[in-house]
């Protein structure tokens, strides 16, 4: 385990502050499963949004950390940034399947390029991993500056949304940025 990840993190439990990772505890600072059965339901749902926030956060240092793995391992292609091989050392380490390893690549190096701002929330916990990737799915075709205006537009409210909101005010956000390339991209589809 690499110590660094065990940063001192706060979460409201109740009316209070809990030191989150502060030790050789779990993730939401508790010592057994047990802890929580003395908590009341309001604050039970307060543990599962911490802890729903604490994952988010963890999967923006996984994100980052298979960029840096993709720069790690470069291509000789000047088309393709990482080396086609790189999936084929993720995908055990993770137990994915290649293409998973892949797709898990190239979010985190879309993430970390084009879509900073979506990797900050995710790192924040306000969306999570789902909600990052249709953000990168939906400024795939873009441009960076059309990727970054439709991520602006969309990035102040996808906490509050589930995914399929999400992916609406996605859809909407690109139509009003690039409206003729949105077309073009549903003809192709089509």
């Amino acid at each position: 385990m690499v110590d660094w990840l065990w940063l001192a993190f706060y979460t409201r439990i109740g009316d209070g502050l809990v030191p989150v990772g502060a030790g050789p505890v779990d993730l939401l600072g508790y010592a057994s499963d047990s802890s929580v059965e003395v908590l009341d339901a309001d604050d039970v749902l307060d543990v599962v949004v911490a802890a729903e926030r604490r994952i988010a956060a963890a999967q923006a240092v996984q994100m980052r950390a298979l960029a840096r793995f993709a720069r790690l391992r470069p291509s000789g292609d000047p088309d393709n940034a990482m080396s086609e091989f790189a999936a084929d050392e993720v995908a055990p380490a993770l137990r994915l399947s290649r293409s998973s390893a892949a797709v898990r690549l190239d979010i985190a190096t879309r993430l970390t390029t084009r879509l900073p701002g979506t990797l900050a929330a995710l790192e924040r916990g306000e969306i999570d991993l789902s909600k990052a990737r249709a953000v990168v799915e939906a400024t795939d075709p873009l441009t960076d500056e059309h990727a970054a205006a439709v991520q602006d537009q969309v990035l102040g409210r996808a906490g509050t949304q589930t995914a399929g909101q999400l992916r609406a005010s996605l859809r909407r956000a690109v139509l009003r940025v690039d409206p003729e390339g949105a077309c073009a991209a549903s003809r192709r589809a089509a």
